[in-house]
């Protein structure tokens, strides 16, 4: 009795395990959201993010920072910097991903972060879609300070920028964040 029982059970289970059809999820190299974000983040460059701008966070001397309304997935915040200068006018964007006090925890958003820019597509108005070029450090507990840019194959006034994942220890903590801003190393 025992056997058979055993038996029936094990050909339920095999008849229902190859009778359903395999449900497999859909592959997306990037969590929902995140290319979209970066895409109206790069997208509002040419505007000095005019266009994203929320409410003023802070004022100081040298800054502004205002809040962001776009936000990439996860993001603890997202801002904006004005700087009070007559000679660069230019805005940045920064989302801070993670702050943590391990190591390990930082250095794998990190990576994480830097795989997914890797992975991310912009559709351009054209209907074309590119991808970042990368020069990616790879991170280590030994440097106070790691970076990696991203960056559009084409340089132009629009798409002048670069996207840089950065991994910082300060006083005990790591900050994991994205800062998007001008292209210091390609003039227009």
């Amino acid at each position: 009795m025992k056997k058979t029982l055993t038996t029936i059970l094990m050909m339920v289970f095999y008849v229902l395990s190859f009778s359903q059809p395999a449900i497999r999820p859909l592959s997306r190299p990037n969590p929902p959201g995140f290319d979209e974000a970066i895409q109206a983040v790069i997208f509002d460059y040419s505007t000095n993010f005019r266009n994203i701008q929320g409410p003023l966070v802070n004022d100081e001397a040298e800054y502004e920072k205002y809040a962001s309304l776009v936000e990439l997935p996860g993001a603890e915040q997202s801002i904006i910097t004005r700087f009070h200068s007559v000679e660069d006018t230019t805005a940045s964007w920064q989302a801070i991903m993670l702050s943590t006090e391990e190591y390990d925890e930082a250095a794998s958003q990190y990576k994480k972060l830097c795989q997914q820019m890797k992975a991310t597509k912009l559709s351009l108005p054209d209907g074309s879609q590119v991808q970042f070029r990368s020069d990616y450090q790879p991170p280590s507990s030994e440097n106070k300070f790691t970076s990696s840019f991203y960056y559009l194959p084409q340089a132009d006034e629009v798409y002048n920028v670069r996207v840089e994942v950065e991994l910082i220890a300060l006083l005990g903590e790591f900050k994991v964040q994205i800062n998007i801003h001008q292209d210091p190393s390609r003039k227009i």
